[in-house]
């Protein structure tokens, strides 16, 4: 690592842990620009001013809103698993039935498991193990 860059890391305050706090910074200066130093609101105000699209300036968006709109993007877009239909015998959906039961027994599988050797209890199986659930039958 050059000298100047060693020299950069030591003072910047951008650096390593104090990230979240610039961020928390620049949060600030995004909703109101007196509400940080006026070293800051220099510093801010030629942030993102050297990435220009189409001569005009990056639009200043905080990180905050976009984590909001990805998480409603990823929201809306999840796919939804679904059973297969009762009619349909195709080979394709009967082995993706068959894979999501294995998920299913992977990751709730210690709901059913017999851990009980003197029976004292009695354990509900939930439905989501159950093969009509998922579009399957005993064959």
């Amino acid at each position: 690592m050059s000298q100047s860059l060693k020299h950069r890391y030591a003072w910047s305050p951008l650096f390593g842990s104090n990230a979240p706090y610039v961020e928390e910074l620049y949060e600030a200066y995004l909703g109101d620009t007196s509400s940080v130093s006026p070293q800051w609101q220099g510093f801010f105000t030629n942030f993102g001013t050297e990435a220009p699209t189409q001569g005009n300036a990056v639009p200043r968006v905080s990180h905050r809103q976009l984590q909001a709109v990805l998480a409603t993007r990823r929201v809306r877009s999840a796919p939804v698993a679904r059973p297969a239909a009762a009619g349909s015998s195709t080979a394709s959906e009967k082995q993706a039935a068959v894979s999501r039961l294995i998920q299913i027994y992977g990751l709730r599988g210690h709901q059913v498991a017999d851990l009980d050797p003197l029976r004292l209890t009695t354990r509900r199986i939930p439905a989501v193990f159950k093969f009509d659930n998922l579009g399957l039958s005993e064959a």
